[in-house]
């Protein structure tokens, strides 16, 4: 995120490990992926909202922790809605 490039996601049958992050930094992360595939901006997210641009780096730092009311604002100024899932631990 901070070298502003796109998040690999992770591919069936791929040979390369991968690791299972906090519910926390996935939302994150689905929002920062949002943001691009809008091509919307922090300051445009912010704007959107009504908040100030510290708001929205807040936001999308991984080890700030957010809340998720915020979270949901966020991605419905995106035309997104966040819901969670909760499953058997394996």
């Amino acid at each position: 995120m901070m070298d502003r490039r796109d998040i690999p996601m992770p591919q069936a049958g791929a040979k390369r490990p991968f690791v299972t992050l906090p519910a926390l930094t996935e939302a994150k992360l689905a929002l920062y992926t949002s943001m691009r595939t809008a091509r919307v901006s922090k300051a445009e997210l912010a704007s959107r909202l009504n908040w100030h641009l510290p708001q929205v780096d807040r936001l999308l730092d991984l080890r700030h922790a957010s809340r998720l009311d915020q979270l949901e604002a966020a991605f419905r100024s995106l035309g997104k809605q966040l819901s969670v899932q909760v499953s058997e631990a394996a």
